[in-house]
């Protein structure tokens, strides 16, 4: 247990070393370090799905951290990951079968075969329910539409479409488990949303309260520290950055929280 501990251990420093500084700036939907955080996101959710299912959390966790390790190289990334995490694989003593589920997992995590074993399925549905649904994806969608200089009126105008779009991916979802946490996080995204239009209707609310946050950090913003800035508005009891220390904002923070530890 600790032998295996140490190696994640590894895996991590390396995966940050290599990823939460990159890209440079902004390339297409990335920002720096957005790849970094994404990743140990997946890594939660599908440990957490792992362990109801019984899947192998080895196998797992080691293929939710290596997976986008060949984007730095271009796309398309899954079989330049694999041939880029093999030899990190070695060099850590990981034995030849385990190397071999692994690397099968990173080469076939964008487009994945419903046949293929357990673990590869759990770290695809992660992987897509991590980059389109829940909180975490709303925030995303804010995000790289401010950054291209959309006004959030835009955005909860095209949102609508947007949440169609995101529906029908909830159909590429393969497990049932992935199926039903991409149900509950599609319908938060769906209650945001509504609340984002009524909010600009009034001109103001916390919901939009948010989306304004969000908007004004979107040339290079970081999910797990704004998260730390929305909760000082909570420890100090007055607005930080614009954001009112109100019931509703508590909520989104503590779901958020959640999302991002794999919990829902």
């Amino acid at each position: 247990m600790r032998e295996s501990l140490n190696i994640i251990r590894q895996v991590e420093k390396l995966v940050q070393r290599e990823l939460s500084g990159w890209p440079l700036e902004w390339s297409g939907f990335n920002w720096p370090g957005y790849t970094y955080e994404h990743t140990l996101r997946v890594r939660n959710l599908s440990l957490c799905m792992a362990r109801r299912l019984g899947a192998d959390e080895r196998i797992v966790e080691l293929a939710a951290l290596l997976h986008d390790i060949g984007k730095p190289a271009g796309e398309p990334h899954a079989v330049p990951g694999a041939e880029r995490a093999e030899p990190i694989l070695l060099e850590l003593g990981i034995d030849a079968a385990t190397r071999a589920r692994v690397l099968h997992i990173i080469g076939n995590h964008i487009t994945c075969d419903p046949a293929h074993p357990l673990e590869n399925l759990l770290l695809y549905d992660a992987d897509l329910i991590d980059a389109n649904f829940g909180y975490i994806a709303f925030t995303r969608y804010i995000t790289i539409r401010a950054h291209r200089g959309n006004a959030i009126a835009d955005m909860a105008t095209e949102g609508q479409g947007w949440l169609g779009r995101v529906d029908e991916r909830r159909k590429r979802v393969i497990t049932e488990l992935g199926q039903a946490i991409a149900r509950e996080r599609y319908a938060r995204m769906q209650s945001f949303h509504g609340q984002l239009c009524a909010e600009l209707e009034a001109k103001a609310g916390p919901a939009l309260d948010i989306a304004r946050y969000f908007a004004a950090d979107a040339h290079r913003p970081s999910l797990s520290r704004q998260v730390r800035e929305m909760e000082r508005a909570f420890e100090i009891g007055d607005p930080v950055n614009g954001l009112q220390p109100l019931a509703f904002m508590r909520e989104f923070v503590r779901v958020l929280k959640e999302e991002i530890a794999g919990d829902r």
